[in-house]
């Protein structure tokens, strides 16, 4: 590779080898706008509201920081990308396991992110949640 590649670059491909199967065609780029920018139909509330991905401190909902490095451990026979996907379309078909001493609960995700992200949408915030390792963003 290319020394001057772009650390974007890098992570981009990077996810893609460590996760085959998320499609070539989510942008963990468009995945952080909309997991940043998106509100549910029902609270008026995008993710971040609820969900933290700098540190791992639970919030009304489970943390993200390093999701990429335990999604897959979640549900078993599911990878992470489907598992992931499956959470934000069909969020109480598997509920995070504890975190510390919160305990989740189905019902608490809003329930209509189907009816404003597409699964296109879903994949790339996906994509974007792959790349958040332990060490929170990878870029």
């Amino acid at each position: 590779m290319v020394e001057e590649a772009t650390d974007e670059n890098t992570q981009a491909d990077d996810i893609y080898t460590l996760f085959p199967d998320l499609p070539r065609s989510a942008d963990p780029t468009v995945g952080d706008l909309l997991f940043h920018n998106i509100v549910a139909p029902d609270t008026g509330q995008n993710c971040t509201t609820c969900h933290n991905v700098e540190e791992p401190i639970p919030g009304t909902g489970p943390y993200l920081y390093g999701i990429a490095n335990h999604a897959a451990e979640h549900a078993e026979g599911l990878t992470a990308v489907e598992y992931l996907f499956t959470s934000i379309k069909y969020p109480n078909e598997h509920i995070a396991p504890p975190q510390g001493d919160k305990v989740w609960s189905a019902g608490v995700m809003p329930q209509t992110w189907s009816q404003v992200l597409s699964d296109e949408d879903i994949y790339h915030i996906v994509a974007y949640l792959l790349t958040l390792n332990q060490s929170g963003h990878s870029h």
